[in-house]
């Protein structure tokens, strides 16, 4: 399914970033699936990089490239439809990187982190979901989150497929994410490639403690899974295709 993306990676990679330097690059930010420490690796590998802010990543975007800028590397929280917007002001390609996470161990990590000290409106979300079950209810009316961001529909895998072998350079589940950062700075980086490292940890939950995903209830998990079905597939394809053409 995305072995094209990965074979397109892999051919960069062994060309090496002087033949290379003819692309821009912007980081498509699924949340939860450790864009900050991505951030802190390529934000250290090129000029004046472009962090889109968390609330505005595709506005940002927009008023960016129409002022006429194109950064060489951009990061944020953007959808592919944010992204492509309308005609990109660059004689440079673009290509997309990204990082997918199993649905089920997202939507968790993200019910830690929003209770956490590091959200600042914990207060409220902690309100409005007081439990595990209760968000992960939620969740489910949400379908297919990480399938909307890479193409811009979540029930459709004909349209993520299309989306990723056309414009990604590579996509990586989370469990790969050291191997991916690796290969995108063999093809991108004119420097010795450094190891990633993790940043934004989890610190203190102020309401409620730590769950896992043992802690949701059975019916609640089944309901989530069925209406997560495509994210569940993206996230299997992504670390079969990966291993098939880098090796597990």
């Amino acid at each position: 399914m995305f072995t094209e993306a990965n074979e397109r990676l892999l051919r960069l990679a062994d060309r090496g970033p002087a033949a290379n330097d003819h692309y821009k690059l912007i980081h498509l930010h699924i949340p939860k699936t450790a864009g900050v420490s991505f951030l802190a690796l390529f934000k250290r590998c090129f000029e004046d990089p472009l962090h889109l802010p968390w609330n505005a990543g595709g506005p940002t975007w927009k008023k960016t490239i129409q002022g006429g800028r194109t950064p060489r590397f951009t990061t944020g929280h953007i959808r592919f439809r944010e992204i492509f917007f309308g005609p990109i002001v660059s004689t440079k390609p673009l290509l997309i990187m990204s990082i997918v996470r199993d649905p089920l161990a997202r939507a968790i990590s993200d019910y830690n982190y929003m209770r956490s000290s590091r959200h600042p409106l914990n207060a409220e979300f902690y309100a409005s979901a007081p439990d595990v079950d209760t968000y992960i209810r939620q969740r489910t009316e949400q379908r297919n989150l990480q399938a909307q961001w890479l193409c811009g529909f979540n029930n459709d895998i004909e349209a993520v497929k299309g989306a990723v072998s056309r414009h990604f350079v590579g996509l990586a589940p989370l469990d790969r994410i050291d191997p991916y950062v690796l290969q995108l700075q063999r093809a991108f980086v004119d420097r010795e490639p450094a190891e990633l490292e993790r940043r934004n940890e989890l610190q203190e939950i102020l309401h409620g403690e730590k769950v896992s995903p043992s802690d949701v209830s059975p019916d609640v998990l089944k309901a989530f899974q069925a209406a997560n079905d495509l994210d569940q597939m993206i996230y299997d394809q992504s670390m079969e295709c990966w291993d098939k053409v880098f090796g597990g």
